[in-house]
């Protein structure tokens, strides 16, 4: 199966990037999990993390990390 998907905002945080990805139909979702113009990683809150893995399993739709 073909996934085709865009890249997402985490403005909304990780779990809004499914809600946005599905939003416009896609199957994956591309996401920056911090700013690609900064050397900070800020921590991820764990409860937001199992959020976003629930999402995005219910969903059927695949994440892709970019850092």
């Amino acid at each position: 199966m073909f996934r085709i998907g865009v890249h997402v905002s985490i403005a909304n945080g990780f779990p809004g990037t499914i809600e946005t990805a599905k939003t416009i139909g896609c199957t994956c979702a591309q996401i920056f999990s911090h700013s690609p113009r900064s050397w900070s990683f800020p921590k991820i809150d764990e409860e937001e993390a199992q959020r976003f893995k629930e999402r995005y399993t219910k969903e059927d739709i695949k994440p892709i990390s970019c850092s």
